[in-house]
């Protein structure tokens, strides 16, 4: 195999637009991506998979266990491989998150969704519709430090927003 043939190459399809105070989220996608949009209106929700941009380095995709796992981990949470984890720090920084969509206007290449797990800016490398028989398991289970996580998507946005801001005012409180 050749060099040529071993490379990926991924080109954004879109960007996010992230206001994490208001809570408003949304994905633009580029003049030329917009044709495939065409019949997504008729989905609910969206499978947006990502870039993780801002921790795209050497040292970033270097790193194949998670130490010290965010405090939303729980106390009991071991380290533990990145493949175990939704950690952004993985040799391909690709994350997917699912989402509720809002609005979407095929002619802007807006979709306004009710949440995503990325920063303002992020750039979009696919998206794919939420299809229960190939998105929903329903005998998945997880370790038991994790236990304490939301069971759905709708539930974590708030959960997290609630977690983050106790955080502020723990520290803040110091």
């Amino acid at each position: 195999m050749t060099e040529k043939e071993k490379q990926i190459i991924l080109k954004p399809i879109g960007i996010v637009h992230a206001n994490e105070e208001k809570m408003e989220f949304s994905i633009e996608i580029k003049k030329e991506y917009r044709d495939g949009l065409k019949e997504l209106e008729h989905y609910t929700h969206v499978n947006v998979l990502f870039w993780a941009h801002k921790n795209d380095t050497k040292k970033a995709r270097s790193n194949l266990v998670a130490e010290d796992l965010p405090f939303f981990y729980g106390e009991d949470a071991p380290s533990m491989g990145v493949f175990a984890t939704r950690s952004q720090f993985r040799p391909n920084p690709i994350l997917i998150s699912p989402t509720q969509i809002l609005n979407l206007d095929k002619k802007k290449g807006i979709i306004k969704v009710a949440y995503l797990d990325a920063f303002d800016k992020t750039p979009v490398v696919d998206l794919k519709p939420y299809i229960g028989m190939s998105d929903r398991v329903m005998s998945a289970e997880y370790p038991s430090y994790l236990q304490h996580w939301p069971d759905t998507n709708e539930k974590a946005a708030q959960w997290y927003a609630e977690l983050m801001q106790n955080a502020e005012e723990a520290e803040e409180a110091k």
